[in-house]
């Protein structure tokens, strides 16, 4: 499965081929990451996950 910026998951399978996307782009481009350590990704994944799990809910209702 390919992704891009804008590519959406809308299933369990779908986000276990994208992280593992995301890690097969770290091994060939982690210095290219704006987010050089794990703690600074992860950060960054709780800001994008806690601005996203509204929008969540709103689409779910």
């Amino acid at each position: 499965m390919s992704f891009t910026p804008d590519s959406e998951v809308s299933s369990r399978d779908e986000l276990v081929a994208f992280v593992r996307n995301l890690h097969q782009d770290y091994l060939r481009r982690g210095n290219e990451w704006e987010n050089q350590s794990l703690d600074h990704f992860l950060a960054a994944l709780d800001g994008c996950l806690a601005a996203l799990v509204p929008q969540l809910r709103q689409g779910a209702t």
